[in-house]
């Protein structure tokens, strides 16, 4: 069996508190309700206890939503407000409140059923951050750096060594088109990977620059990120910079063509003397 829900509501009316345990009550919820009529109370409260819901009457608290939002960022807030106040409750949806509910309209059916999406919605939440942090630091943690691009090129997302490999900010590159920075002369290339990326695997070495104009040598691999929907929201693509590898290439071939050099003007040598 599970344990019951704690609910925090933050009301200036006693009576809000009753009409929301005899709603949860009669919905069969269990649930326990605790209640505070002053702000600072409630604040306090919540620092000290576990909650699984708050609901609050933000009444003339300028900004409530947001500070208890704030102050407990992991539990869902549901407004309880008049019939009269809808258009602030809306307005407060922007600033930390997840749902509302209106005391007039209050039923046990649409208590619970708020009360069991907003859980639902923060947890999901949670999910979603937690995973993003996730690929943050998977994305940090590559050699490569990853772009995802659109199908006209404008780039959705680059990861912490892509940025670090252009010597950009992740928020500079991001809305940013990913042919700005390609070497002009590889545009043409770079339009090609990513007309192809959409539909198959493909690969290029590409020039690309960056942030203080130097050039850089890459290997490019994109592959379509497919959808649920028709066609296809974009192009995942890896960049691995080759320069150093290209570098090292060059010196090798420099030094054999010198040691070929060398080996001619000894074999030379040596057939005079003889």
């Amino acid at each position: 069996m599970h344990d019951p829900l704690r609910l925090l509501v933050i009301a200036g009316s006693p009576g809000d508190a009753a009409l929301v345990g005899e709603g949860l009550r009669k919905a069969a919820l269990p649930a326990e309700v605790v209640s505070h009529r002053q702000f600072a109370e409630c604040l306090d409260a919540l620092r000290r206890e576990p909650f699984d819901l708050i609901l609050l009457d933000p009444g003339p608290e300028p900004g409530a939503a947001a500070r208890v939002s704030d102050e407990a960022p992991g539990i869902p807030v549901v407004l309880l407000v008049s019939r009269d106040d809808l258009d602030a409750a809306v307005r407060a949806l922007w600033r930390g409140a997840d749902d509302y509910l209106v005391r007039e309209r209050l039923t046990p059916e649409l208590l619970v059923c708020t009360v069991r999406h907003a859980l639902a919605l923060k947890r999901a939440e949670t999910v979603l951050d937690r995973v993003d942090r996730l690929w943050c630091e998977i994305g940090r943690s590559l050699h490569e750096g990853v772009l995802v691009v659109d199908p006209g090129g404008t780039i959705l997302f680059a990861s912490a060594r892509m940025a670090e490999i252009l010597g950009y900010a992740v928020g500079r590159m991001q809305g940013a088109s990913f042919l700005s920075f390609v070497d002009l002369d590889d545009v043409p290339r770079a339009k090609a990977l990513i007309e192809q990326g959409g539909r198959w695997r493909a690969e290029a070495g590409l020039r690309l620059r960056r942030s203080d104009g130097a050039g850089i040598d890459a290997r490019l691999a994109a592959s379509p990120v497919t959808g649920v929907s028709p066609g296809y929201p974009g192009v995942a693509v890896g960049v691995a910079d080759v320069t150093g590898q290209r570098l090292a290439e060059e010196k090798v071939r420099r030094r054999n063509a010198q040691l070929y050099v060398i080996s001619q003007v000894v074999r030379t040598a040596t057939s005079s003397a003889s």
